[in-house]
């Protein structure tokens, strides 16, 4: 008959308070507590899974009833009461899984017990492992057992969610916070294991089971028995870690962003088949990429890469394709795939969405790399694009072919500051002079302006955008105004004025101040009703539009 082996984190579980990895701060508590014979006899461990809690209940149990402790406080393993706890022959321990002994009966039984004195034993310890799961009702059963216990009794109550146990049980109770373990102490552990289990392993594969654990030294020992019992050989291999945790190898990760900095929409999305033939589902190929343009972002500087836990080859290989991307579409990148998580369970096509997604942040590069597109600058001579339709119907006299030609009209905005401009005497209207290039000009700023505001289109920030009305003037040398007629638009501008003045910065090159002007008009006293009302209140607001209408022949309507 074949004999089944332990698990790992069975077979290694430590029996000392030394051994276990992670929570210095708890087990030094406690061995202080016990030399000094001050152990408080209702205690909470809480804390995440697989971080020791368990562990350390026992072997607190074991260092209570052992007779010949060491002067660290240490169970010594050699007495009857130590081999007794180890062999799990003890009547003097009691485990409980609150889980399926939640009810109030079964506490009303455990207390019924807690009146009997240990027998061979100086103390009698109930541990209740994922105490949370008990009812209110039994929470209730036992405080008076928890504020008052005898003299010969220790309760540890071990949870991994400690908002869910009752204040009043909380407040009768010591309690000890149990942390993640580190990814470092997790890898030490797994190498010490792998040396006396004399398991051959690549330092790549235990890295990526320690990350992949979140912070759970059970959840590293489980995957490290999973990449162990490999078909081939018995041997911790990277490749095998990668296909077992269902890891998205960090190869893919590089040529995939590769692809979508450079905008290569193609590719990306071949890419992206290529690795689900590979049978990875879309969710985990989508958190792959996330936490390697995050690796990416990090590595960006010298600070940030001491953020990023992986071997010195693949940090190389980071900084590389750090300094090929922008961090700009890194970030806004992260912010897609972001969204993209979030909607992914709600999605019918879950392919699609994911490859909407990438097909938006190959856009976001190929948008960066193209030139700035140019203002059309307004000149009487050229034609005039409508910013919006028109409400003065044109009049009888005029052909219709004539009536709506192609033309082209710029925003009144812009018509009434080329109307307000000084007209340069004595020059050609088609001469310019050549600009000087260490003074900033007010076609610069206008310039700088429209492109962000187009940019902010692109990038969905609408709430931004719709300030794009505001007029921006050059004030001094390097001191920007922009001017609101709009109080929403003035808070709006107010809230990012430190992204716009960045912006600005960028477009201009040069560092620029920005400062918010709000000019509020004063409400009329009469609202206009008739066309002809509404078309003299439009002409008192812009009388560029006076001078459309003559040049243009329209009639109002009244």
């Amino acid at each position: 008959m074949m004999t089944l082996q332990v698990v790992t984190y069975r077979k290694h579980r430590p029996q000392r308070f030394q051994d276990i990895v992670g929570q210095a701060h708890v087990t030094a508590t406690l061995c202080n507590a016990l030399r000094a014979g001050s152990l408080a006899q209702s205690i909470v461990l809480a804390g995440p899974r697989g971080t020791g809690k368990t562990t350390c209940a026992r072997v607190l149990a074991q260092a209570l009833n052992c007779t010949q402790r060491t002067e660290a406080a240490e169970p010594c393993h050699t007495c009857p009461a130590c081999k007794r706890s180890v062999s799990q022959r003890s009547i003097s321990l009691f485990e409980i899984d609150a889980a399926s002994h939640n009810s109030v009966e079964d506490v009303r039984a455990l207390v019924e017990q807690v009146r009997y004195p240990p027998q061979g034993d100086a103390y009698k310890v109930y541990i209740i492992d994922e105490a949370h799961m008990l009812s209110n009702a039994a929470f209730n059963a036992l405080l008076k057992t928890l504020e008052e216990p005898p003299s010969y009794v220790v309760f540890v109550l071990a949870t991994t969610e400690k908002h869910k146990i009752l204040p009043t049980v909380l407040s009768r109770c010591q309690v000890f916070d149990f942390k993640p373990i580190q990814v470092q102490q997790i890898i030490d552990r797994l190498e010490e294991i792998a040396r006396q289990e004399r398991i051959p392993y690549e330092l790549e594969a235990l890295k990526l089971i320690a990350q992949h654990a979140d912070g759970s030294l059970r959840d590293a020992l489980s995957y490290f028995d999973l990449v162990a019992a490999t078909p081939t050989e018995k041997c911790i291999a990277y490749a095998d870690a990668c296909t077992h945790l269902h890891v998205l190898s960090p190869t893919h990760c590089f040529e995939m962003t590769t692809y979508l900095s450079g905008g290569q929409v193609q590719k990306a999305l071949e890419k992206y088949d290529a690795v689900l033939k590979l049978g990875f589902d879309d969710y985990f190929f989508v958190v792959g990429l996330t936490a390697h343009l995050r690796n990416v972002l990090m590595c960006q500087s010298a600070h940030g890469a001491a953020l990023v836990s992986v071997s010195k080859d693949l940090q190389d290989r980071y900084r590389a394709q750090a300094e090929q991307t922008s961090s700009s579409v890194l970030t806004q990148a992260l912010g897609l795939l972001n969204r993209c998580l979030q909607q992914y369970r709600q999605s019918h096509y879950k392919r699609l969405h994911v490859e909407l997604t990438l097909i938006e942040i190959t856009n976001l590069s190929a948008a960066r790399n193209q030139p700035e597109p140019k203002p059309a600058a307004f000149s009487s001579e050229k034609p005039m694009q409508p910013a919006r339709e028109a409400r003065i119907k044109p009049s009888k006299k005029t052909e219709p072919s004539a009536a709506y030609p192609s033309i082209s009209l710029p925003s009144l905005q812009q018509l009434q500051q080329h109307l307000d401009a000084p007209s340069s005497s004595g020059q050609d209207k088609n001469t310019e002079p050549p600009p000087d290039q260490d003074v900033l000009g007010e076609a610069e700023v206008q310039r700088a302006w429209t492109q962000y505001m187009h940019t902010c289109q692109a990038e969905g920030r609408m709430r931004l955008y719709s300030a794009r009305h505001s007029t921006p003037r050059l004030v001094s040398k390097d001191v920007v105004a922009l001017t609101c007629t709009h109080k929403l638009h003035h808070q709006i501008l107010m809230q990012h004025r430190g992204d716009v003045q960045t912006a600005l910065s960028q477009q201009l090159k040069r560092q620029i101040s920005v400062q918010i002007d709000a000019v509020l008009q004063e409400p009329s006293t009469k609202t206009p009703y008739t066309t002809l009302e509404k078309y003299r209140a439009l002409t008192q607001q812009w009388p560029i539009v006076d001078v459309l209408q003559e040049k243009l022949a329209l009639d109002v309507e009244s």
